[in-house]
């Protein structure tokens, strides 16, 4: 005990002689160095001991060959070692954090993008504790907010699992594609379809496109579709035409017949209005009276007959341009009664309807029709052959007459100025003829079609 005093004397001793005021921590150090020199501990070097101790081994390792007088160096060390080892970590760390945040400023999401230029924009290598909580608590809340179930039902709908962007857009778009293309594919189908009747060429178009609607993504779609929008539009026109004919013709028939009845029924009237009635003589035979009242149901009877005819679908079905020319072959060849077939067609069709439109396709067309039209006499007939050809009966006109009937026909049609877009549309126009005396045995309205055909090959 008289040693410890001895000591706590000297120290004070060696604090005065050093200049150094006899604080705690001064004075426990001159003791602990003067003890030393004694042979005493007094019990900092076990504290420190035991400190280092409690330590990982990595500390452990950095601590060994180093002498601490006390535990406030071996503090002071810790503390700086600590430091400088949070800096290295915090450095470490932060690239690439920072190389994650850029990388999700790419994404397609906007919620993950705007989230990631918002950490962006806060951290940094000295970023306080108060900013990394913050932080931290942002991208809580957005990972408890981020939800995408909404888009994933609507996903499982078109059979698609969400498991990369980049692959569900893509079956999206697959999706999105396929589905358009049947959509408007039906709907430009049946749109096809002729209104008044039934076109096989058509059918089979329509039937095509629905089964393949990839084909509206063929570079040559467009001008396919109007040549047979085209088509459709002339099957309905040559159906129109055929119907307005065969009532014409047989209108024209009743007309004929009921002019005849008016006749005979004059007839009758003046025969009556000629007998002197003031004469009580007058005979009239019982057959004279007879002949007349047959002669006038005869003529009655064909009326009905007509009629019938002219309310009968399967003979309004059956006629044609066709059936109408073998009428005329059989006159032809009965009577010797001369027709002639002109044939006009719109050669450059499908350079009108690329480069122009069907629109003024169909301009050229209703002009054409109008043409021909004036320049039929009262006998002749005009007839839709197709999309782009009329054929012209002319009848009772001489090989010259019909001749220069075709050249001011083709003439008007070439001079009229179409206008598209300040740009003068030139229609090409083919037209060939023939008549029934210089072809007795051929049927011209077939060769007149085979030419027209080796024409457009």
């Amino acid at each position: 005990m008289s040693n410890i005093s001895e000591l706590a004397k000297q120290t004070l001793i060696v604090l005065h002689e050093r200049g150094l005021k006899p604080t705690p921590e001064n004075y426990s150090e001159v003791f602990e160095e003067l003890s030393s020199k004694k042979g005493y501990s007094g019990g900092t070097k076990e504290k420190i001991e035991k400190f280092k101790n409690l330590l990982i081994p990595a500390y452990q390792e950095n601590l060994k060959n180093r002498n601490f007088k006390n535990t406030d160096e071996l503090l002071s060390f810790l503390i700086s070692l600590l430091n400088r080892q949070g800096t290295e970590k915090v450095s470490s760390f932060y690239e690439p954090l920072n190389l994650i945040l850029k990388a999700l400023l790419v994404s397609k999401d906007k919620k993950i993008k705007d989230m990631a230029s918002l950490s962006l924009s806060r951290i940094s290598k000295t970023m306080d504790a108060e900013m990394i909580f913050l932080l931290e608590k942002k991208w809580q809340e957005f990972q408890k907010n981020y939800e995408n179930n909404d888009f994933e039902e609507e996903l499982k709908k078109y059979g698609i699992k969400n498991e990369d962007f980049n692959s569900t857009i893509k079956k999206l778009l697959t999706q999105l594609d396929l589905r358009s293309y049947e959509y408007f594919a039906s709907l430009l189908a049946a749109c096809m379809k002729p209104s008044l009747v039934q076109s096989e060429l058509i059918d089979n178009f329509a039937k095509n496109l629905e089964d393949k609607p990839s084909k509206l993504l063929d570079k040559n779609f467009k001008n396919i579709l109007l040549e047979y929008i085209n088509k459709r539009i002339a099957a309905d026109m040559i159906f129109v035409q055929k119907n307005l004919s065969f009532f014409n013709q047989n209108l024209l028939k009743l007309n004929q017949m009921l002019d005849l009845l008016q006749n005979i029924n004059q007839k009758n009237i003046d025969f009556v209005n000629g007998f002197d009635h003031k004469k009580e003589d007058i005979q009239l035979s019982f057959d004279d009276i007879k002949s007349k009242f047959m002669e006038l149901n005869e003529k009655i009877n064909a009326i009905n007959a007509q009629i019938k005819i002219t309310n009968d679908p399967k003979q309004r079905q059956e006629w044609s341009l066709e059936k109408e020319i073998l009428k005329l072959d059989e006159r032809f060849l009965s009577y010797k009664l001369n027709y002639a077939l002109c044939l006009f067609s719109v050669s450059n069709y499908h350079f009108i309807i690329e480069k122009y439109g069907i629109i003024n396709l169909g301009e050229i067309l209703t002009r054409l029709k109008t043409i021909l039209e004036n320049s039929c006499g009262e006998l002749d007939e005009l007839w839709i052959v197709d999309e782009k050809s009329f054929m012209l009966i002319i009848r009772n006109k001489s090989y010259d007459e019909v001749i220069n009937l075709v050249q001011r026909n083709i003439t008007s049609i070439e001079n009229y100025k179409f206008i598209y877009q300040q740009e003068v549309v030139v229609p090409r126009i083919q037209s060939f003829f023939m008549d029934k005396q210089s072809y007795p045995h051929l049927n011209i309205y077939k060769e007149l079609l085979k030419k027209l055909d080796s024409e457009n090959e």
